[in-house]
């Protein structure tokens, strides 16, 4: 699981089950998700779950940059530098 906390008070985060490796390869899973947590606007929690169409790239383990959630066809994906 990552959470990250911006600079403009949002938190949000991703989770995938599948263990971390930095080989620079994406990951097939079923169970990944992006989820908000706290924002400005005050909208509940949310949880998007990963586009089926688009599950090979759910995840990619990147030695540099940490984990990296995409797949998702309505979400843009986001990279956690302190992986």
């Amino acid at each position: 699981m990552t959470i990250i906390p911006s600079t403009t008070n949002y938190l949000f985060g991703g989770y995938t089950p599948i263990s971390w490796i930095s080989d620079n390869s994406h990951r097939n899973d079923s169970k990944e998700f992006l989820f908000t947590l706290i924002n400005l606007h005050n909208i509940k929690s949310t949880k998007y779950p990963v586009d089926p169409r688009q599950r090979g790239c759910a995840v990619y383990h990147h030695r540099d940059d940490g984990p990296i959630f995409g797949g998702f066809g309505y979400f843009p994906r986001f990279r956690s530098h302190n992986g």
